[in-house]
């Protein structure tokens, strides 16, 4: 059975349009960000004008895609099957994040002897920066998925 755009509720139309946006951002984002982190370039000025471009460039799809799947589709009351599939994204969401977390904690109490000139406050920053978008990203797949399974 192919599943098309009309088969999916406002909700799911919505976390596909949120993983979508948050991946063609942020995936080019930190590709950015990575390069110029090994060419030792990653200072705080590049930093801020490229998180300035990726929030706005972020803030104008979603809003723009969320605005074509509202007024296309007619959003339903929650129910309780919404409402596990919200609990069980977040708690995903959670679990990523905290890994993350704690890897870049203790990844960088390790790195910082080996790599003094990588481990910066601009890099750190954008490693944490990193650990919510994965999350986010995992929310929101979380998401898409248990719509897709119907729980």
């Amino acid at each position: 059975m192919e599943v098309t755009s009309m088969d999916m509720s406002f909700r799911e139309k919505s976390a596909w349009a949120c993983l979508v946006t948050t991946g063609v951002v942020f995936i080019p984002y930190f590709t950015f960000i990575f390069q110029l982190a090994s060419k030792g370039e990653l200072i705080l000025p590049r930093v801020i004008v490229a998180f300035v471009a990726a929030v706005l460039a972020q803030i104008v799809l979603s809003s723009v895609y969320m605005t074509v799947i509202a007024l296309s589709t007619r959003q339903e009351p929650r129910d309780e099957r919404d409402l596990a599939i919200e609990n069980r994204a977040f708690r995903s969401a959670h679990w990523v994040l905290v890994v993350a977390l704690w890897l870049l904690v203790l990844g960088g109490v390790m790195l910082t002897p080996v790599f003094p000139k990588l481990i910066s406050v601009a890099f750190v920053g954008q490693l944490a920066l990193l650990s919510f978008v994965l999350s986010e990203l995992v929310h929101y797949a979380t998401l898409v998925y248990s719509y897709r399974r119907g729980y």
